[in-house]
């Protein structure tokens, strides 16, 4: 069991250039421990009093910005991959490390945040803040990064395809008079983005694709292509489904968060690392 572990687990975080950083064990242990804790981490917030409404969602954008931002700085050689502590070799700026010292500073912020605040608009607009500043700080950890500029036309072409999917399907909601909610949008915003960046990266720029989801859909359709299309059907569906099943509006705000960091962490990344050129 030490040995299985070892191979599968701590290696692919370590030994970067012989190890792929994902394969099968490691994906389904991540996806089931993410999945168990996003449940309990729900009924946790929700017998604390939290509001998952449209401020509380916007309120937590900024953290995975900066999530992607301080990839990028470890992606670049800015920050270190691997940090000793008494001896014990952790890794915060890598998966799952970054997910994990972002989520322990939100929680800070919000046991900050819920001791000062007199209303939830104001809990949310100090999360929000703290959000904004910890953007910045990281923005400036990784500037080096950030102003090396190889591929901007490739970064531009992202953007664009990320934007004109997301206009689309606004426009396609207002047509049926329907209007998405900025969750909504935000959503399907940040999972085509992340369909963007794989498309354009792998298609043009000789990137590769590091997910086995990801690999999956290459080797069963053919090509990058497939992947933005499936990003573009699962945003879609996702919010199409929620909306068929009038849920909880609390509850679809929170699994729509969910989508949204499940695109916008990876995408935005993937997309300064090509601008970048690393």
């Amino acid at each position: 069991m030490v040995d299985f572990i070892q191979e599968y687990f701590v290696n692919p975080i370590i030994y970067q250039d012989k190890y792929p950083p994902y394969n099968v064990y490691n994906t389904l242990a991540y996806a089931a421990i993410a999945i168990a804790a996003v449940y309990l981490l729900y009924r946790l917030l929700k017998s604390k009093g939290f509001v998952f409404d449209g401020a509380f969602f916007k309120s937590i954008i900024p953290f995975v910005v900066f999530g992607s931002l301080m990839r990028i700085g470890e992606d670049g050689g800015i920050l270190p991959r691997v940090v000793e502590i008494s001896g014990v070799q952790v890794f915060p700026f890598v998966t799952p490390g970054i997910y994990i010292v972002t989520f322990l500073l939100l929680l800070w912020t919000w046991f900050l945040a819920k001791k000062t605040s007199s209303s939830h608009a104001e809990f949310c607009e100090k999360t929000l803040y703290a959000g904004l500043a910890l953007i910045a700080l990281s923005a400036f950890i990784s500037l080096g990064v950030l102003l090396r500029l190889q591929n901007p036309a490739a970064f531009v072409l992202i953007a664009f395809i990320a934007l004109a999917i997301w206009f689309a399907f606004k426009r396609f909601w207002q047509a049926r008079g329907l209007e998405a909610s900025f969750a909504e949008q935000t959503a399907v915003f940040s999972q085509v983005l992340d369909g963007s960046a794989t498309f354009v990266g792998v298609q043009f720029l000789g990137y590769s694709e590091q997910h086995i989801v990801g690999n999956a859909v290459f080797s069963l359709f053919g090509g990058p292509w497939a992947f933005l299309l499936v990003k573009i059907i699962f945003a879609f569906g996702v919010v199409e489904l929620l909306r068929r099943e009038n849920a909880n509006e609390e509850e679809k705000n929170f699994i729509l968060l969910l989508i949204t960091i499940l695109g916008l962490a990876p995408g935005l990344r993937d997309a300064l690392r090509i601008l970048a050129g690393i």
